[in-house]
């Protein structure tokens, strides 16, 4: 890094500081390096022995006076969100809810769809059970009306369960996803704010 790299940066750390302490300290750093430079080291090689400029930021604003440095933006963002609490968790009250009805709609279309197989199967065991009953009493045409009605019914059936238990396993490998992201999105959304 060169000296230009250097003060620029240095500038940057010490931004909460007031402006003339900043142009103070980039000026007293500026003096150090060229007086190293006139010593013979490169400009590269002067930076180096100057140290990080983290560390260096942190000190110059330790000796600073308490109420000369500006807070960062924690203070605002504490305040801001105080103050726009009715807003803000008014928002996320109603985008929670979207979301929580978006699931329930997802899962009564399942249940719904369950409904329905189990009607089916229901019906062609009804079917068959007259279709043995008419047998029984001598109504051959009715009980193979009632057979055939059955047979389809459980054939309707069986492929409902073949399709079913897939898109069970679909609806729920997706609302885990869906849910993994906005725990994700949330986690991260704190982590910026701390």
């Amino acid at each position: 890094m060169n000296k230009a790299q250097f003060l620029k940066r240095l500038s940057s750390a010490l931004a909460r500081a007031p402006r003339g302490e900043v142009a103070k300290s980039v000026q007293y750093y500026s003096e150090i390096l060229d007086d190293r430079i006139e010593e013979g080291l490169s400009e590269d090689e002067a930076v180096q022995s100057l140290g990080e400029i983290g560390a260096i930021a942190e000190q110059i604003l330790s000796e600073l006076p308490a109420g000369s440095v500006r807070q960062g933006p924690r203070a605002v963002t504490v305040v801001l969100l105080i103050l726009g609490f009715p807003v803000w968790s008014s928002i996320l009250a109603a985008a929670a809810a979207v979301v929580l009805a978006l699931y329930a709609v997802l899962w009564a279309v399942d249940l719904a769809l369950w409904c329905v197989e189990l009607s089916l199967t229901v019906a062609s065991g009804i079917c068959l059970a007259a279709a043995g009953r008419w047998f029984l009493t001598g109504d051959a045409a009715y009980a193979l009306v009632a057979l055939g009605a059955g047979l389809v019914l459980a054939g309707a059936s069986i492929l409902g369960i073949h399709g079913m238990v897939p898109l069970t396993k679909q609806f729920g490998r997706f609302s885990a996803w869906s849910f993994r992201r906005i725990v994700r999105f949330f986690a991260g959304k704190r982590r910026r704010m701390v």
